[in-house]
């Protein structure tokens, strides 16, 4: 679910954050992003939060637990 600002997301996550763990990634690029989400929730991570200051087009093979 793409949010705007990472105030936005923290309101968010006041209600839904992950009762275990989580990742933030920091994307200069989104070459690899994909890849690099998935390896998170292959860890068990259950939740990856990217951030990213370009226009981001979420992949439609990113995973449901991106925010």
């Amino acid at each position: 679910m793409p949010l705007p600002t990472l105030k936005t997301y923290f309101t968010w996550a006041k209600a839904h954050a992950p009762k275990g763990p989580f990742t933030f990634i920091f994307s200069q690029d989104d070459i690899e992003l994909t890849h690099a989400v998935a390896h998170y929730i292959i860890l068990k991570f259950h939740q990856a939060v990217v951030l990213a200051d370009f226009p981001f087009v979420r992949p439609a093979d990113l995973p449901a637990e991106v925010a």
